[in-house]
């Protein structure tokens, strides 16, 4: 759950289910967070350039890609603006066209997988990571001391949060993370949400919001999907899957999965090493592989799903039919 920089001052802060967006220009962070330290470009050029000149080019954030005098945008506002310089306008002419409103700073920037996954290599590199589980305490540790990031486990939750069902919150000014205590304690899940939360500060999300908060359905399968461009998606995608590249680093899993396929003598048999539909071998095969990341890097069933899905590992159509998987699996007819 995110909230979006709002336009008025500190004392009113806009909220947005149940977050406080941050207002403008007000409580700015004394840091610079990982996307900063690693000059990482706003929008890509590239992804725009693939989307002007790929015809099957896809893509589950943009819908418009331009090509302005000067640069690829996918924003119609910097696409005009450019047109209007290259025409050579006097100050005059300019300033007669020119909207005095200012363009909204709070807009969330685009951050791609890629990016995602060398800002989670960036961490473990500081840590001095190797394998297993990865130390958040250390990666807190270091954020202490780097930006002064105060960390509350265990903290004792109000009548309303334990209602709502609130399991973390970080609050960006001063930066705080706290893990509430759960009525049902679950190691795997308060790792996730630890991970969440330190995600958004890593990303410098406070940027955009005063505070968020940390719901048990957050971290369902839905929410590992591709956002659809909004903010508040958009930052709860990136923190979700920051969490998950934290959790399960990138080369330690897939060099893991090969090496399970191959002791349990799995091939692809169309569907990829690994898959799992309603069939108990398929599920057998699936239990034993998840497990194993489970215990190794101290992750849920569900987080390992997602992560295995995220990295072309797994494929899972337990909720699809029968017929639907029939039909995913015959090749397409061109009709007369």
């Amino acid at each position: 759950m995110a909230g979006l920089r709002g336009a008025g001052n500190c004392a009113r802060p806009l909220t947005i289910s149940g977050q406080e967006g941050r207002g403008g220009g007000c409580g700015r962070r004394k840091f610079r967070h990982y996307l900063e330290i690693q000059n990482v470009p706003v929008l890509p050029p590239h992804e725009v350039r693939a989307g002007l000149s790929t015809p099957d080019h896809q893509s589950s954030v943009f819908d418009m890609y331009l090509q302005s005098p000067t640069r690829y945008t996918n924003s119609l506002s910097d696409f005009l603006e450019d047109l209007l310089l290259d025409q050579a306008l006097s100050p005059g002419q300019l300033r007669a066209i020119t909207n005095v409103q200012a363009k909204p700073s709070g807009v969330v920037p685009f951050v791609g997988k890629e990016i995602l996954e060398n800002v989670a290599s960036r961490v473990h590199q500081d840590i001095s990571y190797l394998s297993g589980r990865v130390a958040l305490d250390r990666v807190c540790d270091t954020e202490r001391d780097r930006s002064g990031l105060v960390l509350k486990l265990d903290a004792e939750p109000s009548s309303d949060f334990v209602e709502r069902q609130i399991l973390g919150r970080i609050t960006f000014d001063p930066p705080t993370i706290e893990i509430f205590r759960q009525a049902s304690p679950n190691a795997g899940r308060n790792r996730f949400t630890l991970a969440h939360e330190l995600a958004h500060h890593l990303l410098g999300h406070g940027d955009h919001m005063v505070r968020e908060y940390c719901q048990d359905d957050d971290f369902s399968i839905e929410s590992g999907q591709a956002p659809d461009g909004t903010d508040i998606k958009r930052m709860e995608f990136q923190a979700n899957y920051l969490a998950s590249s934290l959790l399960l680093p990138k080369h330690n899993v897939i060099e893991d999965f090969h090496g399970l396929v191959g002791k349990l003598g799995l091939s692809n048999r169309g569907y990829g090493l690994l898959y799992v539909d309603k069939q108990p071998c398929n599920i057998q095969n699936f239990e034993t592989i998840s497990a194993h990341f489970m215990t190794e890097y101290g992750v849920s069933r569900t987080a390992a799903t997602l992560r295995l899905q995220a990295l072309g590992l797994l494929r899972d159509d337990r909720n699809l039919s029968a017929s639907q998987r029939v039909m995913e699996k015959l090749p397409s007819v061109d009709w007369p």
